[in-house]
């Protein structure tokens, strides 16, 4: 005998995401929400996902909220011509780590959905930038006063 897929609580969501991420997840809901007329419609998630939230009109899936422990995903179905602009962006900022990805012509087509992960356990690359950088600049004005050290002892020296 199949089980009934019960539809989760609030409070489910967000013992199974944590605060942070259910605040999110209930903050696209709204967005989504106030800004489009769609049908919305709960889910198992399948193998990967604990639920799914389908956003649909005329019979298809514009784009989903997914959760699972401690991690949410946001799918947008992207049209030919909204899939092309999304792939000519970047604005990732650690290239070493996060290289852009490059296709082929063929393998274009090929491209149904984009999808976001979040975690709690995910970095915030941005901030982990911004935080090297600072850090850079610090050691730089350490090297600075050192620099001005070392130039004090050598003018000692030179009078000598």
């Amino acid at each position: 005998m199949k089980e009934t897929f019960q539809i989760p609580t609030p409070e489910t969501l967000e013992a199974l995401t944590g605060k942070e991420l259910y605040d999110l997840w209930t903050s696209l809901h709204q967005l989504i929400k106030q800004k489009y007329n769609m049908e919305q419609m709960w889910n198992h998630g399948g193998k990967k996902w604990t639920y799914e939230y389908k956003y649909r009109r005329g019979g298809k899936t514009l784009c989903a909220l997914y959760a699972k422990e401690q991690t949410i995903g946001f799918m947008v179905i992207l049209g030919k011509d909204e899939r092309t602009k999304f792939e000519s962006m970047s604005d990732n900022v650690d290239k070493i780590n996060y290289p852009n990805f490059n296709l082929e012509a063929q393998e274009i087509n090929t491209i149904l959905h984009a999808e976001w992960y979040f975690s709690a356990k995910m970095p915030n690359l941005n901030e982990t930038y911004y935080d090297k950088v600072n850090q850079l600049e610090d050691d730089m004005d350490v090297m600075k006063g050192q620099m001005v050290q070392i130039q004090q002892l050598l003018r000692a020296i030179n009078v000598k």
